[in-house]
């Protein structure tokens, strides 16, 4: 099992942000995680980043307890993320960000590889290439941080809102790259308030509210809901 969250708790301050949460992700499957502002899914998908320490819990990928391992470490595992807002490095070049995203790597000649292979899975890039990435659109922005995760050469990859004021085209764009990516073998979880995106791209789905998981279940399921269709989709 890659991913397998255990009673996870995570404080900020004196508020409990997320009360006692189990998830699992399957090898090769894409699982989301939905909830209004607020939720706690955002929390979750911190901690298994490392970027936020959980106040209790655990956290393993494969074999390995990662809750306590900050991202430098848990990158070597082969888990990257793709954080909410994009967070590109405006100052750096296209390709400057995407190099970075392989700074854990030694392999030169496979860094030269996934770069062009990420020209020509994303096409704007290799058009931007020499320009500063805070130039860019919201759209060309996602592609890079999608983008440069994937350099990580990721069998896990963690997505944090990552169709957040993008345009229809680009949403559609990016539901083709995840869908793509499923297929070629990575893990993926997903934070999403797009209940449509996450319903139509994920095998199995918890819904959170106040730091608690509220219903869970494979999107058949979850569709099927009164509660679900009533809160979420209304129906």
């Amino acid at each position: 099992m890659p991913l397998l969250i255990k009673d996870l708790h995570v404080r900020y301050g004196a508020l409990e942000a997320v009360q006692g949460v189990n998830i699992t992700v399957p090898d090769g499957k894409v699982v989301g995680i939905l909830g209004a502002n607020g939720a706690g899914k955002s929390s979750v998908l911190k901690a298994v980043a490392g970027t936020i320490r959980s106040a209790a819990g655990e956290i393993w990928l494969d074999d390995k307890r990662i809750d306590g391992m900050g991202p430098h470490q848990s990158i070597k595992l082969g888990l990257a993320t793709v954080p909410e807002g994009r967070r590109v490095f405006a100052g750096m070049t296209v390709e400057e960000n995407l190099r970075l995203g392989a700074y854990s790597r030694n392999d030169k000649p496979g860094i030269e590889q996934d770069l062009q292979t990420m020209f020509e899975r994303f096409p704007i890039l290799k058009e931007r290439r020499k320009q500063h990435a805070g130039t860019l659109s919201g759209g060309e922005q996602g592609q890079l941080a999608i983008a440069r995760a994937l350099m990580v050469r990721p069998r896990f990859l963690l997505l944090d809102e990552p169709i957040q004021g993008l345009s229809p085209v680009i949403t559609d764009l990016f539901f083709d790259i995840i869908l793509k990516l499923r297929d070629e073998g990575v893990t993926i979880m997903m934070v999403e308030h797009n209940v449509h995106f996450v319903l139509n791209l994920s095998s199995y789905l918890y819904l959170m509210e106040q730091g608690k998981v509220r219903i869970e279940g494979e999107p058949k399921e979850l569709t099927s809901s009164e509660y679900v269709q009533m809160m979420y989709l209304g129906r």
